[in-house]
């Protein structure tokens, strides 16, 4: 990948979690063998990544991110 293709795809991340598509990040943006870390949490799968996005954003349901920069 490019770094163009690298930045479109944070940016395509961000765009979905705003739009709460989460058919494109589980079947375009995850890869099969994902992990997600977060710190002091323990390490999810693929699928439980995705209900962890589902869960902040149905607390969350008006989340925004505006993304300034993007370097890669």
């Amino acid at each position: 990948m490019s770094i163009d293709d690298n930045k479109a795809v944070v940016r395509k991340l961000f765009a979905s979690t705003d739009a709460h598509d989460f058919d494109t990040i589980e079947n375009d943006l995850f890869a099969p063998g994902y992990h997600l870390r977060f710190d002091s949490m323990p390490q999810m799968d693929k699928a439980h990544a995705v209900g962890f996005f589902r869960a902040f954003v149905s607390a969350f349901p008006n989340i925004s991110h505006t993304l300034e920069d993007v370097i890669a």
